[in-house]
């Protein structure tokens, strides 16, 4: 799990760049990732590939209306987002979607969705819900926060799902650390709050002696500031 997750941080955040530059690929899966490795490099490097069905985000509603009114449908049966399976508005959500589906089948082994054809794989999309991850690989161990993550990707409505994969890196970033996720349902000041309650008096001795001596630092120094003035005065005044 935490290997996916270092490779789905890289894997985010590129995406991540082609939106900020209003670009949605539309067809997010595991063969369109390489993990490319040069000399010298520590970790491969992640590079997404296959922008040939990309689409510009359009603002404007009746350019939208233009782009979509022939019902085009793109994008790979297995990876496809409720909304391109019927030719809906393709939006960043739909990347996430797609993504969720890659890292739902790193996780596993296997897609969430595969239905006997395509056009049932489709439908599958449209109305079925995936099975968790530790029920879709037996003896699989996964954390709560991977859990939940990976269900808010694969969410129906594209306003459920992350609105940006800045979103989704962020709560990456905590699974990684084994801390809440957005994912799970809280807010933004429960994110914040620590994941163990400190106990006071617990802290050791040398803790507690480290403290004492720090309080004593300020005071300690003007009184001596205090006497190097002392000095220096008796000094010039001979």
């Amino acid at each position: 799990e935490f290997r996916a997750l270092d490779l789905f941080i890289q894997i985010a955040e590129a995406l991540d760049y082609a939106h900020r530059s209003g670009i949605v690929h539309r067809d997010i899966k595991p063969s369109n990732v390489m993990l490319v490795k040069q000399k010298g490099d520590l970790k491969p490097q992640i590079k997404i590939v296959d922008f040939g069905i990309v689409r510009l985000a359009i603002d404007d509603e009746r350019e939208k209306q233009k782009l979509t009114a022939t019902g085009d449908i793109f994008g790979t049966p297995l990876y496809m987002s409720p909304e391109q399976t019927t030719g809906g508005a393709v939006t960043f959500a739909s990347d996430v979607y797609s993504l969720g589906c890659t890292l739902y089948e790193v996780l596993t082994g296997r897609p969430p969705f595969k239905g006997a054809n395509a056009f049932a794989t489709l439908e599958q999309h449209q109305k079925d819900k995936p099975a968790p991850l530790r029920n879709a690989y037996e003896g699989g161990r996964f954390s709560d926060a991977i859990e939940s993550i990976v269900a808010r990707m694969l969410a129906k409505r594209k306003e459920d799902r992350y609105q940006s994969m800045q979103q989704l890196v962020r709560d990456l970033l905590r699974a990684q650390e084994g801390k809440r996720v957005y994912a799970e349902g809280l807010t933004l000041e429960e994110l914040e709050q620590p994941l163990f309650e400190v106990d006071n008096k617990a802290v050791s001795p040398l803790a507690q002696v480290g403290v004492v001596q720090k309080r004593w630092l300020l005071p300690l120094a003007l009184f001596f500031c205090f006497l190097l003035c002392c000095v220096v005065c008796v000094l010039w005044s001979k």
